[in-house]
Parts: C-alpha cells; structure tokens; sequence
C-alpha cells in the first residue's frame, strides 16, 4: 500500500540522506526526485508512473498488481 500524507518538515523521516534500512531485506531505500525515478529500478513497476500523478482530490485509487518477481 502507498498513502500521500504531510510530515512536519522537521520530521525524522527527511533525516535519511543516503540508503536506509527498510522492512524487506535485498532492497534499497533511499530518498530521490521525482524526476530522477527514470534512472532507478523502482519495485513495483508501476509505482514511478502512479506518483508523477499523484491527485489527492481523486480519493483512494485501487491498483492490482499481478506483477510477478
């Protein structure tokens, strides 16, 4: 699941500047741009296209993912 939510700026969160230890082992997390996301491998495949169009107005959207890995 991905939500859109607001973090105070000084939240702990924005405090990771390079990779940090997520809840799956083999994978990466890290902080990056928008429009850097062409340049990674992002698990699943359609979560880069879904956040370059984000809508908040649009209320909860509902994706299945067949994908196998």
């Amino acid at each position: 699941m991905f939500f859109l939510v607001n973090l105070p700026r000084d939240h702990s969160i924005y405090h990771h500047v390079e990779e940090f230890q997520g809840m799956e082992e083999g994978f990466v997390n890290r902080w990056i741009d928008i429009d850097e996301l062409d340049q990674y491998t992002v698990i699943p495949e359609f979560v880069a296209s879904e956040i370059r169009h984000l809508d908040h107005t649009t209320g909860v959207k509902h994706i299945k993912n067949r994908a196998v890995r």
